[in-house]
């Protein structure tokens, strides 16, 4: 029930000269969680890091029809970005399991931290999402509660 951010670093992350550079935020397109990581990098970001926008489709999410999918799916990256996190240096899209892609980007390139939004409830649809990469992530994950962020 905090109202500030959380730190989870898993012990195999701890490094004294481990800095935090590449951040993976990943989105679900609410305004409420866009505005409360907003309001919140801003806050604690005080060097120059490179934001990595990540969105998962799933089977309720993804676009039903693509004229062009690869300057469709750009197009919509873009637009998402500039809506959610301005800020961000490019957005990587993916299908299934949020977690999972979660992971997969975590293994596929040099993330150095994952920041999630967290309503700070056990909704079905949201807990799980936070228990899996909070058990599986290798990387350090900061979670900021949507609730004690917005202002």
């Amino acid at each position: 029930q905090a109202g500030k951010p959380i730190g989870v670093v898993p012990p195999e992350a701890l490094s004294a000269e481990h800095l935090m550079r590449r951040l993976l935020v990943p989105r679900d397109g609410t305004e409420t969680s866009a505005r409360a990581v907003a309001v919140a990098l801003a806050r604690l970001i005080v060097v120059e890091v490179e934001l990595v926008v990540l969105h998962v489709f799933t089977g309720d999410t993804l676009p039903r029809f693509l004229d062009r999918p690869t300057r469709d799916l750009r197009m919509w990256g873009d637009e998402f970005v500039a809506r959610h996190l301005p800020k961000a240096r490019r957005i990587e899209l993916r299908t299934g399991s949020v977690a999972a892609g979660i992971g997969q980007v975590c293994e596929e390139e040099p993330v150095d931290l994952v920041v999630l939004s967290w309503s700070q409830h056990t909704w079905p649809s949201r807990a799980p999402v936070i228990a899996e990469v909070l058990s599986h992530s290798t990387v350090p994950v900061l979670l900021l509660p949507v609730d004690g962020l917005e202002t």
